[in-house]
C-alpha cells in the first residue's frame, strides 16, 4: 500500500539527494557538507554513502540561502531559520492533521477543507482561493456547490 500525498509530508518521507539539493539551492555540496559538519543541517542517514536530506531540509537551506544573501552571517542565518522552521513545522502539523480535501466550486474557485470548525461539527472551515483575482480568504460554513 503506497502511502498518502499527505503521509509522505507527515513522516518527512520526501528524500533529495545532495546533489539535486544543491541544483534546487544554488549551495555547493560542498557548503552543504560543511553546513551539516558544523550542526546547521542534518542529512537523514549518515550511514549512507550519499548524503540524503529531507524536503524540510531543503526548505531550511532555502532560508538560510536568502539570509545570506541579505548580508547575514552563518550562524545569524541558522539561529533566524532554526525559529523560522520550529513555526514552520506547527504550521505543516495543523495543515496534515486538518486536512480533509480541496474542492472545486461552481464559479471556478477552489477550496480547501479544514474539516470541522466548531465542537458541535455543524460546519466546517475553507480555506478558499480565487485564481482570477489572485485573493485569497478563509470561509466558515458549508459548501454544497460543488462541480
Amino acid at each position: 500500500m503506497h502511502p498518502s500525498k499527505l503521509e509522505l509530508l507527515k513522516g518527512n518521507k520526501i528524500i533529495i539527494g545532495i546533489s539535486e539539493v544543491s541544483k534546487i539551492t544554488g549551495i555547493s555540496t560542498r557548503q552543504l557538507r560543511y553546513w551539516e559538519k558544523k550542526g546547521y543541517i542534518h542529512s537523514v542517514d549518515r550511514s549512507k554513502r550519499f548524503r540524503e536530506f529531507s524536503l524540510d531540509t531543503v526548505i531550511k537551506i532555502e532560508h538560510m540561502k536568502d539570509l545570506l544573501e541579505e548580508g547575514f552571517t552563518l550562524v545569524a542565518a541558522y539561529e533566524k531559520v532554526d525559529k523560522k522552521m520550529k513555526l514552520f513545522k506547527k504550521m505543516k502539523h495543523l495543515f496534515i492533521n486538518n486536512y480533509e480535501g480541496i474542492i472545486e466550486l461552481e464559479d471556478g474557485k477552489a477550496a480547501i477543507d479544514f474539516g470541522y470548525f466548531n465542537a458541535n461539527e455543524e460546519e466546517h472551515l475553507y480555506f478558499i482561493f480565487d485564481e482570477s483575482t489572485d485573493k485569497s480568504y478563509f470561509q466558515a460554513g458549508n459548501i454544497n456547490n460543488k462541480k
